[in-house]
Parts: structure tokens; sequence; C-alpha cells
């Protein structure tokens, strides 16, 4: 069977208080929130700096066991002509 992976490149978006997060839900409990709906994440952030080891593991800590990620690809490697 073919699954499909549903995700947004961005979990913290102002504007989706009240439209997709509750008014009540701390903006520290998001990405959680926002597991319960995806089953991806599409994290944009490494195009301008790649995150430390231990931030990554505290996302993927937080992420059921069938979650993906994909990381974007530095622009020193997309980007930057040399």
């Amino acid at each position: 069977m073919t699954k499909f992976y549903v995700g947004c490149s961005s979990f913290a978006t102002s504007s989706w208080k009240s439209v997709f997060y509750p008014d009540d839900l701390p903006k520290k409990d998001w990405f959680a929130y926002y597991c319960n709906y995806f089953n991806t994440y599409e994290f944009n952030g490494s195009f301008y700096r790649f995150p430390a080891v231990s931030d990554l593991q505290k996302w993927y800590d937080k992420t059921p066991v069938d979650f993906t990620f994909s990381i974007k690809a530095p622009k020193i490697i997309t980007h930057i002509k040399s």
C-alpha cells in the first residue's frame, strides 16, 4: 500500500493561532500538536544554518514513530557559486 506524507515547511506560523492552533495552546506545544495532524515536517532553517544535533534530537523525541523529517539543503550548496 502506498503511504503519503503530508506536512508543512513551518509549524510556528503566528497567523495559524485560532485557525489551526487553539487559542489556549502555548506556543511551546505547537510542534506536538502539529504532529497529531501531519506526518512530516520540512525543516527550512537548515538553508541558512544547520541546527545543533541536540535540537534535532528534541524534535525527534516529540514525534510519533512513523513521522518523517526532510531537511532543506544549505544555500552554500544550492545557491552560492564558487
